[in-house]
């Protein structure tokens, strides 16, 4: 597939009228024939936002991804610090951003103290077709300067560091060590 075909299938797909079976069987087609990734995409951007339940099925879970990454963390730290004196729950959490729709993607894992000073790392992503990216958050609940989007943001390349900045985080909200990180 050439660039002129690449360009033609985008703005189809983005400038005309398609039902979600229509759309499916576009993306379907145009895959057997060779589109390009970026005509591809094109069309699965179209579904997660108009029909997200058939993007769903085709492409699978939009969240997977973030999941698989914040479970890995969380069995590590589970086997690094002890979260029984957590005041939320010890799981992965939806954000406030994905229920209110504002953002495509938003999982998170938290703890917060009886002094209901916290720390969060937050996977986020905008849109669709924006970068999944990490922010790690230090903060006090029931403050006048209470804000959970003052945090340092990290690019998913820079996860590690991300994870580490929220290790600090919690030692310094005073968790008591399962044994010794390594």
């Amino acid at each position: 597939m050439n660039a002129h075909d690449e360009a033609k299938i985008i703005h189809r797909v983005e400038n005309n009228a398609f039902s979600k079976d229509e759309l499916v069987s576009y993306y379907e087609n145009i895959k057997a024939r060779g589109a390009t990734p970026r005509a591809l995409k094109a069309i699965e951007s179209r579904l997660y936002k108009e029909y997200p339940q058939a993007a769903r099925s085709l492409f699978g879970a939009k969240e997977e991804y973030a999941v698989e990454v914040l479970t890995r963390l969380s069995i590590a730290l589970k086997a690094d610090f002890d979260f029984t004196a957590n005041k939320v729950e010890n799981h992965i959490k939806t954000g406030g951003h994905e229920i209110s729709g504002t953002a495509f993607l938003c999982r998170y894992l938290s703890y917060k103290n009886a002094d209901n000073q916290g720390a969060q790392l937050t996977l986020e992503q905008a849109t669709f077709d924006s970068e999944l990216l990490i922010t790690v958050d230090r903060y006090q609940t029931n403050a006048k300067e209470h804000n959970y989007r003052n945090g340092v943001q990290f690019g998913m390349g820079q996860f590690e560091a991300a994870a580490n900045l929220y290790r600090q985080y919690l030692e310094e909200l005073g968790i008591p060590r399962r044994r010794q990180a390594a």
